[in-house]
C-alpha cells in the first residue's frame, strides 16, 4: 500500500483517475489491471505453497478481498473527503497488521522467507507494469 501511494503511476492505475490517464488508459487500460490482478493471483499461491499464507481459503478468494481493499483504499478520497482520514503511512501499517493477522498461519514464523517472496513479487510486479505501459503507449492501428 505504501509502494502504491509513493508511486504517481501505481496511484493512478489503482484509482483509474481517467483525467490523468486520459483517452488512452481509458481504451486499453484493462490490460494493465488484468495482468496485476493475475499477477497478484499467482503472488498468492507461491505464498500459499509456500505455508506462508492460509490454505484454507481459496487464493482466488484471498487475490480479490486484497485486491478490493488496495483499490478502496486508493479511490476512497473520490467519494469521501481525505481531511478526514488518518495519514495513509498509519493506514497502511495497521492493514499490513490486520491482512498478516488474518492471512498468516498460526504456526508461520519464516519471516524472511516471506520477506525475499515479496521483495521478488514486487519486482516481476513493477517489470509486468513497465512492459504493459509500453504496450498500452504503442499507438492504436489506424491512429496517426
Amino acid at each position: 500500500m505504501l509502494a502504491v501511494s509513493a508511486n504517481a503511476v501505481l496511484h493512478v492505475l489503482y484509482s483509474r483517475d481517467a483525467e490523468t490517464l486520459g483517452d488512452l488508459l481509458r481504451e486499453r487500460g484493462m490490460q494493465l489491471t488484468t495482468q496485476r490482478y493475475g499477477m497478484g493471483l499467482d503472488f498468492v499461491k507461491a505464498l500459499q505453497d509456500e505455508h506462508l499464507v492460509r490454505t484454507d481459503l481459496p487464493a482466488d478468494h484471498i487475490n480479490y478481498i486484497l485486491t478490493a481493499i488496495s483499490v478502496g483504499l486508493v479511490s476512497v478520497g473520490e467519494l469521501y473527503d481525505p481531511a478526514q482520514f488518518p495519514a495513509f503511512e498509519a493506514i497502511a501499517t495497521s492493514l499490513g497488521e490486520m491482512i498478516q493477522g488474518a492471512l498468516e498461519p498460526p504456526d508461520s514464523k519464516r519471516e524472511s522467507e516471506n520477506k525475499a517472496l515479496m521483495l521478488a513479487f514486487l519486482a516481476h510486479q513493477r517489470q509486468g507494469t513497465l512492459e504493459a505501459l509500453r504496450f498500452v503507449s504503442q499507438p492504436i492501428e489506424g491512429d496517426h
